[in-house]
């Protein structure tokens, strides 16, 4: 059986590789709709996303070059490799992007900015709420439901199918969120 995550730096590399081809050597048996939708597609996953923001990052002047005159790619890249980040870490590394091409954008400026008020958002709330949350399932799920939800969202389950307990405790405590 191969391993998980040789599997998933497999998936890594070809994400990669098809961002390459479609966009950098503009391979005409991509369409433009079909590199939007592989933009949308890399969006589905944290490695996804972040897979795209790099690959922006990295090759920022040639896809601008490439999508000079292809608004509808060039926002919506823009948009899918900023859009998903909600942590501070996230914010600093679209905010740094910004920075950096400032003056660059054109008409995915607004689309930044707009990523990046979501993002700080995000980043508060989840500072705000996280914490009430686990403190939450700590005391009203039981060590085996915690353990199971443990290993079916850490990264060695990326590819796995484990099944998330349904059953909760009765609610004997209030959860208030903040925003």
């Amino acid at each position: 059986m191969m391993n998980k995550y040789i599997l998933s730096h497999c998936f890594c590399i070809l994400r990669i590789r098809l961002l390459q081809v479609a966009v950098l050597d503009r391979n005409e048996n991509f369409t433009d709709s079909d590199i939007h939708l592989i933009f949308s597609m890399l969006t589905g996953s944290a490695t996804g996303y972040k897979t795209l923001f790099n690959f922006l990052l990295d090759h920022w002047y040639t896809v601008k070059e490439q999508f000079e005159n292809k608004t509808f790619l060039w926002d919506g890249i823009v948009n899918f490799a900023t859009s998903s980040f909600n942590t501070q870490e996230g914010y600093d590394k679209v905010s740094k992007l910004y920075m950096d091409h400032q003056d660059e954008f054109e008409s995915a400026d607004a689309i930044i900015k707009k990523a990046l008020k979501i993002i700080n958002q995000e980043t508060k709330w989840n500072e705000e709420n996280v914490p009430v949350i686990d403190n939450w399932l700590m005391k009203n799920l039981s060590k085996e439901d915690l353990e199971a939800i443990a290993a079916s969202t850490s990264p060695s389950s990326i590819l796995s199918t484990t099944n998330i307990p349904t059953t909760i405790k009765q609610l004997d405590t209030e959860i208030r969120f903040h925003g």
